[in-house]
Parts: structure tokens; C-alpha cells; sequence
């Protein structure tokens, strides 16, 4: 089978346009848009490079657009997606923020697919509250409803598939004076098969504007 289906094993979605404290990003208190980029490394050689946009409103709903290539065993790929989601204006217990997520990703080509993701992410920040660096423990969880066209090659005349999977995420989040954040992760797949492994991810974001 084309090594095409390797890409199957990550997409842009680490680097949604998606971002609230509960990520470990800065909050849209600091800013009503949000730019963000983000690269995503995992096994034979699979490198994921994505960027976005995003609006929200501080303890309150945030949505985004993002686009990004993937890159793996010779081959890439071109994708767009979008997402949303809800920052709970008080903790769940003590400091922990929730925010669940909906989106849906578009990978173009030969090999195309769509996923439709539910999620949610969850922080809890540690050290010092004042600090001009703030740090916090950052999770988070993707399900994640794949379809994908299988194109004809040697033989094989393409089919039309579909599968579950999801992603758990685990990192540190970190946020500069309120205005920038760098959120570095380990994203372990909760069902192996398909290429899919342990791969690691960075995001970066920026806050810009009022609010």
C-alpha cells in the first residue's frame, strides 16, 4: 500500500486555532486574536508544520481556522481545518480548567481524508501566580472520526474507509507576560495500527488586539 497512508499517523490539528488558559496558551483577555503555529515530529520521519488564526472572548466561547503540510516517506500533504470550543468560566476542582472542543480537519490529495474531533483539554497551573513566566501542567484528549479515500494504484481499484482512534496529549504550557505562550507536548495514540505512534509536538501562539 502507498506510504501515502503513513500520514494517516498525524495532521494539523496539534496546531489549531484553538487557545485559552485551560491549553496553556494565554487567555483572550490579552488579546481578542490569537496567531499560532505549531510542529508536530513522529516516527519515519513524519513532520507535520501548521499555523492558524483564531477570536474568543476571555472565560467564554473561542474558534479558529487553521492549514498546514504533512510530510512523510517521501510524499506530503496539504490540509484545512477548523475548531471551537468553550473556556468554563469558574474551575472544575480548585485551579483545573476545562475546555471542550469540536472541529473537523480536510486533508486534500490522492490520499484525502476528513476527521470530525470531539476533545477537550484541561491545565492546572504551577508556581507562582504573579511571576511575568507562568507555568502550567497541560492535558488533553482528541477523538477523533476518520473517513478516507484509498486511490487505485497497481491493481487496486481505491476504496472508501473509515475508523475511531484518539490522541492523548501531555505537556507543560508556558505563558510570557501575558502575551505569548509555548506549549510543549507528548502525544500518545490510544490505538496503535496504521503508522500511527508516539510523536511529539510544539505550539507557539501570540495574543494581538484589545478585547
Amino acid at each position: 500500500m502507498r506510504s501515502a497512508v503513513a500520514l494517516l499517523a498525524l495532521s494539523i490539528v496539534p496546531a489549531a486555532a484553538h487557545g485559552q488558559a485551560c491549553l496553556g496558551q494565554t487567555p483572550y483577555a490579552s488579546g481578542a486574536v490569537k496567531v499560532l503555529a505549531g510542529v508536530e515530529i513522529g516516527g519515519n520521519d513524519q513532520t507535520v508544520l501548521g499555523g492558524g488564526a483564531g477570536i474568543g472572548k476571555p472565560k467564554s466561547w473561542f474558534a479558529g481556522l487553521n492549514a498546514g503540510i504533512a510530510t512523510g516517506n517521501g510524499e506530503s500533504a496539504f490540509g484545512v481545518g477548523g475548531m471551537g470550543g468553550l473556556e468554563l468560566k469558574k474551575p472544575v476542582t480548585g485551579k483545573l480548567e476545562l475546555c471542550p472542543m469540536a472541529g473537523i480537519f480536510h486533508q486534500f490529495g490522492d490520499f484525502s481524508y476528513n476527521n470530525f474531533i470531539a476533545a477537550v483539554g484541561a491545565s492546572y497551573p504551577i508556581g507562582s501566580e504573579s511571576a511575568k513566566t507562568k507555568l502550567m501542567l497541560v492535558g488533553g484528549y482528541q477523538g477523533i472520526y476518520q473517513r478516507y479515500n484509498l486511490p487505485a494504484f497497481d491493481g487496486f481499484d481505491g476504496a472508501t474507509a473509515e475508523e475511531w482512534y484518539g490522541n492523548l496529549d501531555l505537556g507543560l504550557g508556558m505563558i510570557f507576560n501575558n502575551r505569548f505562550s509555548l506549549v510543549p507536548q507528548v502525544r500518545i495514540p490510544i490505538r496503535y495500527g496504521g503508522g500511527r505512534d508516539i510523536s511529539f509536538l510544539v505550539r507557539g501562539s501570540v495574543n494581538v488586539g484589545g478585547n
